[in-house]
Parts: structure tokens; sequence; C-alpha cells
């Protein structure tokens, strides 16, 4: 039985990174893998279900610190990767590839950055652009999760254009085989409630049009440092009776499946899950062309993708699917269509291609 380790900072957040790796996981377990999470945080519960036949073991080593803490991390990982045997040691995030660094000079086992930013953000980390060269060096494979940044990457790093693999985030929910419902008048977004998904954009772009549609219903799900700032702009701008903001849920797939239409704003992604998740409840969107993601996912059958920080222009196009129902159904078909290049089994087989590569 082939041993596998996914290396993460916590799992205790509702965020698409700690879905996918928890989902990725799970389904290498279910394969014959004997998988491991080690988490650097101290590890009390996921928000997410881990299976069973999942193992779960942490460093512990909180937050606090800069320099001591990055070598003890790095110590810890080391000693941690001699005494367990992986064949393969996966760095969920780019950023903490670099503690593998005493690991890799041992080659122990194959390691694999899964990147799940965009190479043009590193959010003001400097460690994460050199922990990114790295594993341009010293990775075994580099997994990005869109065309576009394998292109980038190719582009500025271009000795690692062979490790580099292409793994597009999978949905949680198989394509739903439900008649969309042009009655569902609920224009759902889904995300952390930070600067990056643009949510203060969106309320503006509703602001437009909420008056020509007061049928509807703008819900943000969602949990973060903006949610003060979100709600008073909510009340500033007198939409609070159409807009609500409510916290993360488990049960997510219920808002998808009683949603008319779905909304991106962000201002970057990686891949964006929720909106792969979206396409799978068949719902037509209304996204920023932001970098990267979306101009992969949203075809023009299914959707819009409108310029970055256009906010009438996303205004206008989320306007013309709330005025018409025949669209939406025609959209929503395409959208299931799109679905099925998404799926658990070509996720699972791209993963299971790579690990039995040598």
């Amino acid at each position: 039985m082939k041993k596998i380790c996914f290396f993460i900072n916590n799992v205790s957040n509702s965020g698409g990174t700690e879905k996918i790796t928890i989902l990725t996981a799970n389904y290498l377990a279910k394969s014959g893998f004997d998988v491991t999470i080690l988490t650097i945080e101290p590890f009390i519960e996921s928000f997410f279900k881990i299976n069973s036949n999942v193992s779960v073991e942490t460093l512990g080593i909180a937050r606090k610190g800069n320099i001591k803490r990055r070598l003890k991390i790095g110590y810890a990982v080391n000693k941690f990767i001699s005494m367990k045997g992986f064949e393969f040691f996966v760095a969920v995030d780019s950023l903490i590839f670099i503690y593998l660094l005493q690991s890799i000079l041992s080659r122990r086992c194959k390691f694999i950055c899964w990147e799940h930013f965009n190479f043009n953000i590193n959010l003001g980390v400097r460690l994460r652009t050199v922990s990114r060269c790295l594993a341009s060096v010293l990775a075994d494979r580099i997994i990005v999760l869109t065309e576009r940044d394998k292109e980038r990457w190719k582009t500025f790093l271009p000795w690692c254009k062979n490790k580099i693999k292409v793994f597009y985030n999978t949905s949680s929910y198989p394509v739903s085989k439900n008649i969309y419902d042009v009655k569902n008048k609920v224009v759902l977004a889904v995300g952390r409630l930070t600067h990056q998904k643009g949510f203060d954009l969106l309320i503006d772009a509703w602001s437009e049009i909420a008056k020509q549609h007061c049928d509807w219903k703008l819900i943000i799900v969602g949990y973060g440092d903006s949610h003060s700032a979100l709600q008073d702009k909510i009340i500033d701008l007198n939409v609070d009776s159409q807009v609500e903001i409510i916290p993360p849920t488990l049960a997510i797939n219920e808002y998808f499946s009683t949603a008319g239409v779905f909304c991106m704003s962000s201002r970057f992604e990686g891949l964006p899950l929720v909106l792969i998740e979206a396409q799978a409840f068949g719902l037509p969107t209304v996204a920023f062309d932001c970098d990267c993601g979306p101009s992969e996912v949203i075809t023009e059958d299914s959707g819009y993708v409108v310029p970055f920080g256009d906010v009438s222009a996303f205004s206008k196009s989320l306007s013309t699917l709330l005025s018409n129902d025949t669209l939406r159904l025609k959209m929503s078909k395409s959208t299931r269509e799109n679905a099925t290049q998404f799926t658990t089994e070509a996720y699972l087989n791209r993963w299971l291609q790579m690990l039995s590569e040598k």
C-alpha cells in the first residue's frame, strides 16, 4: 500500500484549499492509499469531514513567531518524514514547500508542490516567491489549478516546465439532475469575507439593479474580517432588505439547490472551488475576469465573464439574467454539460496517473 502525506497549515477553516485537500485525501484513501494529513498548527477538528481511514497528525506549532518558528517547523517535518516512510509528500500551498528543504536533500520520497494561488499573487509574502523558486528546482512534480497559471510558471521558471501538471479542482457534488427552477429568486455568492473575494464590488453592483429586481435576494455565505464593513455598506446603500450575509455551513448544497444565479466577484483566485460546485448545480454565473479561473470554467453559453472591476458591466449582465427566465434555463443546461469535466472520477484519475509515474 502506497503511503502519501498532505502537508498543510491547518484543516480547521472552511476554505476551498482545506476542502479540496480533504476531498483528495478521502478519495485516495478509498482507492487503496495509506493517507496522512499533517498540519503545522495544532489540530482540534476540521470543518469538513475527514474519513476514518485518513490519519491526521500535527506538528502542533502555533502561528506566532518568525525565523525561529520556521526553523522549528523544518526540523519537525524532517523528523516526521524520516519516521513514517512515505512514498509521496505533498506540500499544500507553495509557501510551505520551503520547510521541506532538509528532507528533500536526503531524497527520502517524492515531493510534490500543490499550488493554490496563481503565480502573480504572493499576498505580500516574499517567502512565497522564494519557495516557488525552490519548488521549481527541487520538487518532483508541481500541481497548478489552471492552464493560464501553468503558462506563467513555464514563462518565469522555464526549467520546471516538464514537472507541471494542471489539476482542475473537482466538485464535491455530482452534476445535479434536477430541472432548473426559474422561480428560484436567489443570487448566491460564497467565500471568505475578505478583500480578495470582492464582495464590496458585488454589493455595489447589486445596488445598481436592486430596485429593478425587488423580488430577488442576494445571499452571501461566508465569514471573515470584512463582515462589519460589508454589513455597513449594505445598510449605507439601502439594500439591507434584499441582501443577507450568513455564516459558512456544511449544508451549502441546500443554498446551491435553491439559488437561481451564482456570482463571483473575486479580485484574484487560484481556481475557485465554489464556482465549480455552482456549475454542478446548473447555476448560470456572472463573474469578473479575475486572475485566474473564471474564464477557464465559464463558457459563453453558461454565464457572463465581465472585465475585472467593471461594476456597471457586472450589474448589466446580472440584470440581463434576472430579467430572462428562458435565458437562465438555457444557460443552466449548458452549465451542467460543462460541469462534467470537473467530476470526481476525472479528478481522481489525474491523481492516480501522476502517482503511478516513475
